[in-house]
């Protein structure tokens, strides 16, 4: 349940990364989401670990994991954004 918590967190971060740059392109929406749920499992994992003092994900997320979930997917899809475009130029 915790893991299909951070993917759906992740997801929507994702996707609204994608409205908010005005993205048409399948592709990038797709590839967006991906990264958001990439950043929002990376983030819910070090999170877990080092706030909750849990190793895995089976032992539930604190509602300041919760908090910083949606930081780090963000971060995440801002991250990949940039480096793609310096990579384009």
């Amino acid at each position: 349940m915790n893991l299909a918590l951070l993917l759906l967190i992740g997801g929507l971060v994702g996707w609204v990364a994608s409205l908010i740059a005005l993205e048409d392109d399948r592709h990038i929406i797709l590839f967006n989401v991906g990264t958001g749920m990439s950043g929002a499992l990376l983030t819910g994992l070090m999170a877990s670990t080092l706030i909750d003092g849990a190793s895995n994900l089976r032992s539930g997320l604190s509602i300041a994991t919760l908090s910083l979930v949606p930081l780090g997917s963000a971060m995440m899809v801002m991250l990949i954004t940039f480096l793609q475009r310096c990579a384009a130029r």
